[in-house]
């Protein structure tokens, strides 16, 4: 079984580089999901169940309406 990550950083390039680098060096443990808007986490974690969710600090209240408790990691500078 995956783990199934949602990462929003904000930063497009940053979550395509860190999404590759884990699909091509982690293929077999991590399913990943990138978000680019507040909006986009609230409608995709509506819709599917995600492990742990690797986001930055202005997304994170995106997160807090999510019906089942999502396990945040927030990423600083």
């Amino acid at each position: 079984m995956r783990i199934r990550l949602l990462l929003a950083a904000g930063d497009r390039d940053y979550e395509e580089h860190l999404s590759q680098v884990l699909l091509d060096r982690y293929e077999d443990l991590f399913e990943v999901q990138i978000c680019s808007t507040p909006e986009q986490i609230a409608e995709l974690a509506g819709k599917r169940a995600f492990d742990i969710a690797l986001v930055s600090p202005e997304f994170a209240g995106a997160c807090s309406g999510h019906p089942a408790a999502l396990t945040l990691a927030l990423l600083e500078d």
